[in-house]
């Protein structure tokens, strides 16, 4: 530890100088002084600066100390820091702590952060609010984000709305988006194909329950597994697909776990099958296995 340096520290925290002290953060950071780094870093967040605060912030998360890293990023985004409440929005995600992460994102997107919009989005289309989740994509990819652009068009698609889909799409490809070449192929190729499931599960909500194949309504798909923590992984892979999810103990009385995962969906054959795959998959991938579908329109099949 350089003596200069730690006089230098002092005399910023003896002035109570948070610039000075933020400033001589990033010197002895790159000096490879860390130490010394975090306590100047600290000093000024204690003073105000909302840099600081964010830059301790890192610190903290890179040392998995999310609780205090997200006390440091809401002081930093109180000051008007949009880059910090995303943060603090990854960390309260990732703490499971849902409500105060999707308004720490809603402050960052306020705030002019573009990138927020499409985490908004994915938590609101998890949570089963597809209309939500698609005014949040659509802000996003308004304002030039390529995540939410593409997202957008992963939405749309599973709705069954191709063009729109494809032009999502194609506008995320032109910001950057990796794999939005692949989604305007996937709207191209139509898959996956229906298959007569599908067909029937479609007959029966139109016919029986007279749905539309032009109005959204929440279907809610049924897939079971032996042991709880299968079935939560299950759900937490769902949600990620955009399916509103949870996990419940069968009803059967049997020792076994159910998810039910609920999407917005028309009642389309096509759709029919680009919810009915993935899930298939997720039930696949975690031991368990899919069970069909059930509407309000009309009774459950399988």
């Amino acid at each position: 530890m350089s003596g200069d340096d730690a006089n230098r520290l002092r005399e910023a925290e003896e002035r109570g100088d948070a610039q000075a002290l933020y400033d001589l953060a990033a010197d002895l950071e790159e000096k490879g002084q860390d130490d010394l780094a975090e306590r100047a870093c600290l000093a000024a967040a204690k003073l105000g600066h909302p840099g600081a605060a964010d830059s301790y912030a890192h610190y903290l998360y890179e040392r998995d100390d999310r609780d205090e890293a997200v006390q440091w990023w809401q002081r930093a985004a109180e000051a008007g820091d949009a880059e910090s409440a995303f943060n603090a929005g990854v960390a309260l995600e990732e703490l499971d702590r849902t409500d105060e992460a999707l308004e720490s994102y809603r402050r960052a997107a306020s705030g002019g952060h573009a990138g927020a919009h499409a985490n908004i989005g994915a938590m609101l289309e998890a949570a089963g609010d597809g209309i939500g989740a698609e005014d949040a994509y659509r802000s996003g990819a308004e304002a030039d984000e390529p995540t939410a652009a593409f997202n957008l068009g992963m939405l749309l698609f599973r709705r069954g709305d191709d063009v729109a889909a494809r032009a999502a799409f194609a506008h995320a490809a032109k910001l950057g988006d990796e794999d939005a070449p692949g989604g305007i192929e996937l709207v191209d190729d139509g898959l996956p194909q229906p298959e007569e499931y599908d067909v029937e599960a479609v007959r029966v909500i139109v016919e029986q329950g007279g749905a539309s194949a032009d109005e959204l309504l929440p279907v809610q798909h049924w897939l079971y597994f032996g042991d709880e923590a299968a079935a939560a992984e299950a759900a937490r892979s769902a949600g990620r697909k955009g399916f509103a999810a949870e996990c419940v103990p069968s009803a059967g009385d049997d020792g076994r776990w159910v998810v039910r995962a609920t999407r917005q969906m028309y009642p389309r054959p096509e759709v029919f099958a680009r919810a009915r795959v993935p899930l298939v998959q997720v039930a696949v991938d975690h031991g368990g296995e899919y069970d069909g579908w059930e509407a309000p329109q009309g009774p459950a099949t399988s």
